[in-house]
């Protein structure tokens, strides 16, 4: 999986992140929120596109549904539909760039957090390294004792010695050299005992970030998708914020809470262009009776 890292989307977020920290703002998950709130304020003008395209759909639903039992045969179907979009002003197509890009951030995101959880935790051991016998303070957040371990029962504050290796194999190699030839399991050590009887995390925020994705899904599908729409139904929700969940057990705590964060924010702006959209469909009501 590494086109994950080595791709110069995951790349620029890296850099912007890394910029904004070191200039700007000291604290890893304000950077990550402020960087989400500046990539939706830039989507915004799409973002409103697509929306409007959905409330239309929204709108004719009705129509849709009539054309479907006026027109069993499939390939009738289908043109009187495209008839029925065309005269109504809508693109089909229009709905998926956002989607699209939405997907590409998400995954550039992670990647671009994985490898600077990946430079952060050799950061860590080089400290560790320079001090023999001394314990590391980690960053955490709330329960969290590390933020680039995840938030999991099974993960301890600092990586296994396979997954060290994994590690040392993906980092740069300047980044790689500052902890070479080092006892990396005598190295942790002391860290490892300063936290000994703890676990990195308890599950929560994979868990608040499913829950967060279900409903934040099914709202926003809510106000665009029809009824017979499979990814408007209940399992499918289900299985998509179980996987998301899933996912979020193994990657780094503050990619969980990016995403986190990102399932809201998608529930308050649905709600703000419901909110729009109602109050501009009655104001062009009230111009036409006029």
């Amino acid at each position: 999986m590494s086109f994950l890292y080595n791709n110069f989307i995951a790349s620029f977020f890296e850099k912007m992140l890394e910029f904004i920290y070191l200039n700007l703002i000291h604290n890893y998950i304000i950077v990550v929120l402020l960087m989400l709130v500046l990539i939706k304020v830039v989507l915004t003008p799409v973002d409103i596109k697509q929306r409007e395209s959905s409330m239309k759909m929204l709108k004719i639903q009705p129509k849709v549904d009539e054309l479907k039992k006026r027109y069993p045969d499939p390939i009738v179907q289908n043109q009187k539909l495209k008839e029925l979009y065309r005269k109504e002003n809508i693109n089909m197509m229009g709905g998926c760039l956002p989607s699209l890009l939405q997907f590409v951030i998400i995954i550039a995101f992670f990647g671009a957090l994985q490898q600077m959880a990946y430079n952060q935790i050799v950061a860590v051991v080089a400290r560790a390294a320079a001090s023999p016998g001394e314990a590391v303070t980690l960053e955490g957040f709330l329960w969290v004792k590390n933020i680039w371990q995840p938030d999991s029962g099974a993960a301890l504050v600092l990586p296994t010695l396979e997954e060290w290796t994994k590690i040392i194999g993906t980092v740069k190699p300047e980044i790689a050299a500052t902890v070479a030839n080092i006892d990396y399991e005598a190295v942790i050590q002391p860290t490892l005992a300063a936290y000994s009887g703890y676990a990195n995390g308890w599950y929560i925020l994979p868990l608040i970030q499913g829950v967060t994705m279900y409903f934040a899904m099914g709202y926003s599908l809510s106000t665009s998708a029809g009824a017979d729409n499979p990814m408007s139904g209940p399992v499918m929700k289900l299985v998509m914020a179980a996987m998301t969940t899933w996912f979020c057990l193994s990657a780094n705590t503050l990619f969980t809470i990016y995403w986190i964060f990102t399932n809201l924010l998608m529930f308050v702006q649905t709600f703000v262009f419901k909110k729009y959209f109602e109050y501009k469909d009655k104001k062009q009501l009230a111009q036409k009776t006029e």
